[in-house]
C-alpha cells in the first residue's frame, strides 16, 4: 500500500488555523466504500490506523487494519482539514464504534488521546 501515516505525531504548532484545530480534531462518520473481508474482523473498540493515499494524484483518506488491510476510506466534510493535519504530522486513529454488515461507524480521533 502507498501512502503515509502522518509522520511521528506532535506536528507543528505554528501558524495557520488547520494546526490549532488539529490536536482537538474529532469526527464520527461511516466507511465508505467498505471492504466486507476486513469488516467481518472488526468489533466495537478496534483500532484502525488512519492513513493519506496519494495514488494517482488524488488525495484519500483510508482507515486500514494491523495488517495493512483498507476497511474503507473516510469522507466527510473536514477532510481537507484532515488531510493536512495528516501532511502536517498528526497521527490519527478510527476507533470502530460498531459494524453491522457492511456499516461500520467510527470516531476519528488524535491518537496520542486514546
Amino acid at each position: 500500500m502507498s501512502g503515509t501515516g502522518g509522520g511521528n505525531g506532535g506536528g507543528s504548532g505554528g501558524g495557520g488555523g488547520a494546526h490549532r484545530e488539529c490536536p482537538d480534531f474529532f469526527e464520527e462518520t461511516v466507511l465508505n466504500s467498505p471492504n466486507h473481508i476486513v469488516l467481518a474482523n472488526l468489533e466495537e473498540g478496534d483500532l484502525l490506523s488512519v492513513y493519506l493515499n496519494d495514488e494517482g494524484g488524488h488525495s484519500t483518506v483510508l482507515a486500514v487494519d494491523g495488517d495493512g488491510n483498507s476497511a474503507g476510506s473516510i469522507t466527510i466534510g473536514s477532510l481537507a482539514q484532515l488531510i493536512e493535519c495528516l501532511e502536517d504530522g498528526y497521527d490519527y486513529v478510527a476507533v470502530v464504534v460498531s459494524v453491522d454488515g457492511g456499516h461500520c461507524r467510527v470516531q476519528i480521533r488524535l491518537e496520542s488521546d486514546l
